[in-house]
């Protein structure tokens, strides 16, 4: 029983990470040190036609998806400390 009430109270984080969305529809933003640096990724030309889209619609930059979307991707494949040590030196 303790485990099902821990799991009730905690149902809108488990949504969220079980979704990949947040329940507000709020989009993250990170704050990320360094100068900025000219990257030249290959993708699919539908993904390229996605992210203007998104970013249009959304008012954020691409670079801002793009850093984002980076950001995320390393905090759940392995490099979570790495991502928030970067994070804390603003």
């Amino acid at each position: 029983i303790p485990f099902i009430r821990f799991l009730y109270e905690k149902r809108d984080d488990i949504y969220q990470l079980l979704s990949g969305t947040k329940e507000d529809g709020t989009i993250p933003r990170y704050v990320v040190p360094g100068l900025v640096r000219t990257k030249a990724i290959y993708m699919s030309d539908m993904v390229a036609k996605l992210t203007a889209e998104f970013s249009k619609e959304k008012n954020v930059t691409q670079r801002e998806v793009m850093e984002g979307a980076l950001i995320e991707y390393l905090q759940k494949y392995g490099f979570k400390r790495e991502v928030e040590t970067l994070l804390k030196n603003e």
